[in-house]
């Protein structure tokens, strides 16, 4: 889970026990998700979207102590638009936009998020 005002991840077990996972960049400074939304873990690679700035985040999540993670890389796409959430679909990713700022009706759509790894 992530908590989008602290931007803290969490890690949430099937009990309901919650532990904050450590983010951190590659030069061990701690990230912060604020503003996080959808998340996709793929084998060892969380990916968190952060939608009011368009990003995704990709952590490079540690197999002997998951709790732990680092960033390996953060994208943007000009076809984001306050995108919500991710999914991977064969080796592709895709987003959707949540399009806040367009007034109703609002058409949504999805979008492949490029360079993910």
């Amino acid at each position: 889970m992530v908590h989008s005002t602290t931007g803290k991840l969490y890690h949430v077990s099937t009990s309901g026990v919650a532990q904050e996972v450590t983010l951190t960049t590659a030069a061990g400074v701690v990230y912060s998700v604020a503003g996080g939304d959808g998340l996709l873990l793929v084998e060892n690679k969380m990916y968190v979207v952060i939608g009011y700035a368009n990003l995704v985040a990709v952590f490079d999540m540690d197999p002997s102590n998951p709790l732990m993670g680092v960033e390996s890389k953060t994208v943007g796409d000009p076809d984001l638009d306050e995108v919500t959430t991710i999914a991977k679909v064969a080796d592709r990713f895709y987003g959707v936009n949540a399009r806040f700022a367009v007034a109703p009706p609002t058409q949504y759509d999805v979008v492949l998020i490029p360079d993910l790894p």
